[in-house]
C-alpha cells in the first residue's frame, strides 16, 4: 500500500530511519492508540508496571510499517510523534516560547549549537532541538529554565514523544525541520546541559527525585518564594483543577497567593491569576 498524504509518508521514513513512531491526532496532546510498549523493546524495560499489567499481550518495540498503515487508515488526518530516549536513540530539547534558548544559555552557562531541530509553529515561537540519546539518567522533565516570560523549556527522553514535522501545530502552522535528520545527525548532547537539568531537578525535586508537595497554607502565609512563583503557581492551579474547582475560584485563590508573594508578579496579582489559571486549565481542564 502506498502512502497518500505527507505525514503519513514522513512517518514512514522515520521509520525507516530507525526511529519510533506514533499517530497524535490534531489538536490533541495524547496518542489515540496505545504506545507505552512503542517506547520500549521490552517488557523488562518499561518501568510503569500498571501498564504492563494492563497489557499483557502488548508486542514490544517500534511499530513497522503495517503497523503504521494501519494507524493512518483509521486515522487518516493524524500528525506524527516521534518517541525519544534509547528506542530512537534521541532526546528532544522542547524550547517553548520566545525566550526559552535564551533563559537556557543564560541560566546554564551553555552554548547551544546547532543540531537537528524544527519550528513547532507555536504563537510567539517554540523549537525542537534534538540530540543524540543522552546514554540514561535524566527523566522527562517540564518546565525547566523558566523565568515567568511566558518561556520554559522541556525535556523529551525515555518514555517522551515529540510531535514532528510536517504535522500541523495547533496554531494551523506546520511544524517545519530547519535541520533534517533524514538529511543530518543530531549532535551530541552537551554533557554541561546533562549536569544543568540534572540539578535543575535535584533542586526542584529533592536529591531523592520525589516532588515537594504543594503547599498552599505555607505560601499564604508566607509567599511563594521568588524564583518559583509561576512554577509553583501552576502546579497549584492543576491540584485546583483536580479537585475540580470552577475556573473563577482557582483565580481567586492563585490572587490571594501572589499578594504574599515579595515581590509581586511583575504584571499584577489579579493578571498573573489569570494568566496563569488559563494556561492550566488550556492544558489540563478539558482531560478532568
Amino acid at each position: 500500500m502506498k502512502p497518500t498524504n505527507e505525514i503519513l509518508k514522513a512517518a514512514i521514513e522515520y521509520q525507516q530511519h530507525g526511529y519510533s513512531v506514533i499517530p497524535i491526532l490534531p489538536g490533541a496532546k495524547n496518542p489515540p492508540v496505545k504506545w507505552m510498549n512503542r517506547c520500549y523493546k521490552s517488557a523488562d524495560e518499561c518501568p510503569d508496571d500498571g501498564w504492563k499489567k494492563e497489557n499483557p499481550n502488548a508486542e514490544w518495540g517500534k511499530a513497522g510499517k503495517d503497523q503504521i498503515l494501519k494507524w493512518w487508515k483509521k486515522f487518516p488526518k493524524a500528525n506524527v510523534a516521534i518517541i525519544c530516549g534509547e528506542i530512537s536513540g534521541i532526546d528532544c530539547l522542547d524550547a517553548d516560547g520566545p525566550f526559552a534558548l535564551d533563559n537556557l544559555e543564560g541560566q546554564s552557562g551553555v552554548k547551544i549549537h546547532e543540531t537537528v531541530s524544527e519550528s513547532t509553529g507555536r504563537d510567539g515561537g517554540g523549537k525542537h532541538l534534538i540530540f543524540k540519546y543522552h546514554g540514561g539518567g535524566l527523566k522527562n522533565w517540564q518546565g525547566f529554565a523558566s523565568n515567568g516570560n511566558d518561556s520554559k523549556c522541556d525535556l523529551k527522553t525515555n518514555g517522551g514523544y515529540f510531535v514532528a514535522a510536517p504535522s500541523i501545530h495547533k496554531s494551523g502552522k506546520p511544524y517545519q525541520w530547519e535541520v533534517d535528520p533524514l538529511i543530518e545527525d543530531p549532535e551530541l548532547f552537551p554533557p554541561q546541559l546533562i549536569k544543568f537539568i540534572s540539578d535543575w531537578h535535584i533542586k526542584d525535586h529533592g536529591v531523592d527525585g520525589g516532588r515537594e508537595k504543594v503547599d498552599p497554607e505555607k505560601w499564604l502565609k508566607n509567599g511563594i518564594p521568588d524564583g518559583q512563583k509561576y512554577h509553583d503557581s501552576y502546579r497549584y492551579a492543576c491540584t485546583c483543577i483536580a479537585r475540580n474547582f470552577a475556573f473563577d475560584e482557582t483565580v481567586t485563590c492563585l490572587e490571594t497567593l501572589f499578594n504574599k508573594c515579595d515581590p509581586l508578579p511583575k504584571e499584577g496579582p489579579s493578571a498573573a491569576a489569570v494568566k496563569i489559571a488559563t494556561e492550566a486549565y488550556k492544558k489540563h481542564g478539558d482531560e478532568r
